[in-house]
């Protein structure tokens, strides 16, 4: 192994762990003023997004060969995320069924630029906030069988990274990703939208630009990053073919990006305002710790969610413009 390499994984690694340390005493904090579940069970799991992917894009600069298995992991997660965010924004202002009267009351709302140029303005409701939620699911479920099929269709070598070939199943997953990746995102900027005034209290803006860093940033990187190396401006070197340098430039990137969103995350998602000093409604310490653990990690709410996707319940009242 090269001088070079050695140094490359060396502060890949670095970066990695002080991530960590750094989200993990995020989350034991959260977890020790664990005050409003409704708020931090979701802020818990998009904290975790960042060691999640400091720590499995170092693995795979380390052992490249079993890159797609940390990817599977990470993509699921990348999902979660989403999800996780999207229903954090719908808890700040109030749950579902007021944010649909509140949404009720407002005017029409166009589409944000260019695409103002395609679609019609349209009057947010509870078919809107469907959409919005189903936009996401799709993306939770669909990231981790893209991700299983990559791997079945690897095993069966009719899959190749970086191949843009239409003999390939790579570019087909990637064109399903991209898809599905855009209707996720046009969704959350849709109800962001739809919803800045209701959130303006909450400071949304970092927040949302945390999750852009993390998730949609590391995304289009990775293609402006395959589309270099196609185009020839990725080379050989230290031993690493073309394709091999383009993969540890990814995953090194995404090592340096988390130290950094570990520390936005400090901000953006601080733990300050759910102290007993801050909110008077704040539960013993070992039921806090408990309920944290058991809201973030069981994701009974995912499953639920799936199965009113499914089969939406008719709210229990009628609204009227």
């Amino acid at each position: 192994m090269s001088q070079s390499l050695v140094v490359l994984y060396s502060i890949g690694g670095t970066c990695a762990c002080i991530s960590l340390i750094a989200s993990i005493h995020l989350l034991a904090q959260h977890f020790w003023h664990f005050s409003k579940p409704d708020y931090q069970m979701y802020i818990c799991r998009i904290i975790l997004m960042v060691p999640v992917y400091g720590i499995t894009s170092w693995i795979s600069m380390l052992y490249p060969a079993n890159r797609a298995f940390f990817n599977i992991f990470r993509d699921c997660y990348e999902a979660f995320v989403l999800y996780s965010f999207t229903m954090l924004l719908m808890n700040y202002v109030g749950g579902e069924r007021k944010l649909i009267i509140s949404l009720e009351l407002k005017d029409r709302i166009s589409h944000p630029w260019p695409f103002n140029w395609f679609f019609k303005s349209f009057t947010p409701g509870s078919m809107f906030i469907r959409l919005v939620k189903a936009g996401t699911l799709q993306f939770v479920l669909f990231r981790p069988l893209s991700s299983a099929l990559t791997l079945l269709f690897e095993f069966y070598g009719i899959y190749h990274e970086n191949a843009y070939n239409y003999e390939d199943a790579f570019l087909y997953l990637f064109a399903l990703n991209n898809v599905s990746f855009s209707l996720a995102l046009y969704g959350l900027l849709l109800f962001y939208v739809s919803t800045e005034e209701m959130l303006e209290p909450y400071k949304p803006l970092p927040k949302f630009l945390c999750i852009k860093i993390v998730i949609f940033f590391s995304f289009w990187q990775g293609i402006l990053i395959n589309i270099l190396q196609q185009l020839g401006f990725i080379n050989e070197t230290v031993g690493l073919k073309p394709e091999e340098v383009a993969i540890t430039l990814q995953e090194f990137l995404i090592c340096i990006e988390m130290l950094i969103a570990a520390f936005a995350h400090m901000f953006a998602f601080g733990y300050e305002e759910y102290t007993s000093e801050v909110n008077p409604v704040f539960l013993p310490i070992k039921s806090s710790v408990a309920s944290g653990f058991k809201s973030v990690f069981l994701a009974e709410d995912v499953i639920k969610e799936v199965k009113d996707s499914i089969n939406p319940v008719p709210y229990d009242f009628e609204l009227h413009n």
